[in-house]
């Protein structure tokens, strides 16, 4: 494994883990006249809130169809498209309604996610501080923020950006782990698993962060931890070869250069 390899693991982890699980779907869906417009977003809300992010797309779709003009709708199916890997057709339809809605800090908010999905960090920082002028702050903003500054090395910024989120939002899971990754990217990883073992116990119930944690035992060779870890969400096959890219990593960061990391 390179250098290279290594860094894009934890890049990889702080881009899925603030784009997917942890983010919230909404509270209870709307009265609407129209029956068959009610059981298509009751759907919708089942189905993300399972995970069945291409089926709620499409219920998402048909709903926008009834309702062009709904921004709502329209950012629940591009938030969905953006779950499912088909980030470039999210982003045509944030395109699309750039007219309508282009203004709005939650639009801004999903097209600057689009542009960190797309690996474009300058592109999405830029976008969120737009969406921060026109709407104040916000966690997901910021979070965003500091994914595009991680991405981009500057981990000071990161670690900034992600402090003021946990004001605004505090023990929020999405950000902690966020910035337990954003800790693991400069080397501190006793830091990134003093984050998330000091997590709330709600947080620990979630797979990404539980796996991540397991990640970062084994990065520090305490294979023990990291194998108890991931015993409690993957089958064995899984968990061997996942402790073996573990074993891998750890040897690669012990013959790695120490960096200074930055005063957190």
């Amino acid at each position: 494994m390179t250098v290279s390899t290594f860094t894009k693991t934890f890049r990889v982890c702080l881009v899925l883990a603030a784009l997917t699980g942890c983010e919230a779907i909404g509270g209870k869906p709307a009265a609407s006249p129209d029956a068959l417009e009610k059981t298509l977003r009751q759907s919708a809300f089942a189905a993300e809130a399972e995970g069945k992010y291409a089926v709620a797309a499409n219920h998402y779709r048909k709903l926008l169809g009834h309702k062009p003009d709904d921004q709502k709708t329209m950012i629940a199916l591009v938030r969905n498209l953006r779950y499912t890997g088909e980030v470039k057709q999210a982003l045509e339809i944030l395109q699309s309604k750039a007219k309508e809605f282009g203004r709005s800090p939650a639009y801004l908010i999903e097209l600057g996610k689009a542009k960190l999905a797309l690996n474009d960090p300058q592109g999405a920082i830029a976008t969120m501080k737009e969406a921060l002028r026109a709407g104040g702050d916000n966690w997901e903003a910021l979070t965003a923020m500091g994914i595009g500054y991680d991405l981009l090395q500057a981990h000071d910024e990161a670690w900034k950006a992600y402090q003021k989120a946990l004001k605004i939002s505090a023990n929020n899971p999405a950000i902690l782990n966020n910035m337990a990754i954003s800790a693991a990217l400069v080397g501190n990883l006793n830091l990134a698993i003093s984050i998330l073992e000091g997590a709330p116990g709600y947080a620990r119930k979630i797979q990404q962060i539980r796996q991540n944690l397991a990640l970062f035992y084994g990065l520090k060779g305490d294979i023990k931890k990291a194998e108890m870890l991931a015993k409690m969400d993957l089958d064995e096959e899984s968990v061997l070869n996942n402790l073996d890219i573990y074993a891998r990593l750890h040897k690669q960061r012990k013959n790695k250069p120490k960096k200074k990391t930055q005063a957190k």
